[in-house]
């Protein structure tokens, strides 16, 4: 009897070290939508310029990203994950978390609870210019060139799969979603949440957007 409840608890220990290594191999794709209180101000009414966006912002720190402007719409102040968390996401009004995960593809990949500052990424179209703003002041220039949507089978797990919205015959896995959306170095994706039915994950929003080398004129 002994040995029967050992056996057993050795094959319980098994099975759970085979679900976590088949669990890690899987790349995530965060959650950022919530049930809280529907929204933040629409930051239009209080845009600053370009220059008084990155001088309010202003680190020093030429290798850090600090802040988003898209010209109309908003501005928006970036912050870092924590190291040891991936899945971070700022609860902070109108605040953008890089993803740590998408830098290590050499993406930029930006976050934001979709009751927060994602609420206004359906405010960008493709052809818009967005201005990313290094801790020096220096600037990035991107040029949206896609926005796609998917719906998560599992809309509060980050390892559920995705059907392409405008395709719905394309079922993606999410390690398979990560590669096609952030594993394309020198590209900025925006990422939040779709809310439908009252879920308010139900689906997820990426605007790509690529490199450019300068535009006409500042805002």
């Amino acid at each position: 009897m002994l040995l029967t409840n050992l056996l057993r608890r050795l094959s319980f220990i098994l099975f759970t070290l085979v679900l976590f290594t088949s669990l890690s191999g899987f790349a995530a794709i965060p959650t950022t939508g919530s049930d809280l209180p529907q929204p933040a101000p629409d930051p239009r009414s209080s845009l600053p310029t370009l220059s008084e966006f990155s001088a309010g912002i202003n680190n020093g720190d030429a290798a850090s990203l600090v802040g988003l402007y898209v010209p109309d719409k908003f501005a928006f102040p970036i912050v870092q994950q924590p190291k040891s968390n991936p899945g971070y996401i700022s609860e902070k009004d109108d605040t953008l978390t890089q993803f740590r995960t998408a830098a290590s593809y050499g993406t930029t990949g930006l976050l934001a609870h979709n009751y927060l500052g994602g609420s206004h990424f359906t405010d960008i179209a493709e052809g818009d210019v967005i201005y990313l703003v290094k801790g020096d002041g220096s600037l990035l220039y991107y040029q949206v060139t896609e926005i796609v949507s998917y719906q998560a089978l599992q809309p509060n797990n980050p390892y559920s799969s995705f059907v392409n919205l405008s395709n719905p015959k394309e079922k993606l896995n999410s390690t398979d979603l990560f590669m096609q959306i952030y594993a394309k170095p020198g590209n900025l994706i925006l990422q939040t949440c779709i809310q439908k039915d009252k879920e308010p994950s139900w689906g997820r929003l990426f605007i790509i957007a690529s490199p450019i080398e300068t535009v006409a004129a500042l805002p």
